[in-house]
């Protein structure tokens, strides 16, 4: 439920401060889109824990937790040191493949989350308007990879919307 709500707050200030105002405000105002995803990737990362975090270790659990907090830390600092796209980039690589996925695959193989299939989906389906933004993949300068992957990027995030919702009510029956 966080993830959403950061990361709907982060894309709206995204569209209209980074996109839509961006001849007349400063391109620092980017800024508030990539913390605000940077906030939602690491409240997914923490929901995704959460939900197998029965079975795991306390141990396991408090390292799991440390590394997020430790890559949200150094993640946001970099942004702002940095002011590089490519720091949201890698965190958002290293966020969702590198920690939501697997959690996700855990809790799809072993504790047979409904839902967590979907979000795999949605994951792996992520690889698409990345690609599309990296290698600036372009029909024509009106609808250029920026467009595309936005417009992509939308369809991520109503499966992850349809995936979070059946781990959600899962989890909400089962309890």
């Amino acid at each position: 439920m966080y993830y959403f709500l950061v990361f709907a707050i982060g894309m709206t200030s995204a569209a209209w401060l980074g996109h839509g105002f961006q001849a007349y405000i400063s391109d620092k105002f980017k800024m508030i889109g990539w913390i605000c995803g940077a906030t939602g990737i690491m409240f997914l990362q923490m929901g995704s824990l959460q939900s197998i975090k029965s079975i795991l270790t306390r141990n396991v659990t408090f390292l799991l937790i440390t590394v997020f907090v430790i890559q949200y830390v150094v993640a946001v600092s970099c942004m702002i040191g940095f002011f590089n796209f490519k720091v949201v980039q890698l965190n958002s690589v290293i966020g969702l493949w590198g920690f939501v996925l697997p959690l996700q695959l855990f809790a799809h193989l072993k504790c047979k989350k409904e839902g967590a299939n979907m979000v795999i989906l949605a994951l792996l389906y992520s690889v698409i308007p990345g690609l599309i933004y990296s290698n600036q993949i372009s029909i024509s300068k009106w609808f250029n990879y920026h467009d595309i992957s936005h417009v992509l990027m939308a369809g991520f995030m109503t499966l992850m919307f349809v995936g979070l919702r059946k781990l959600i009510l899962s989890e909400t029956m089962n309890n």
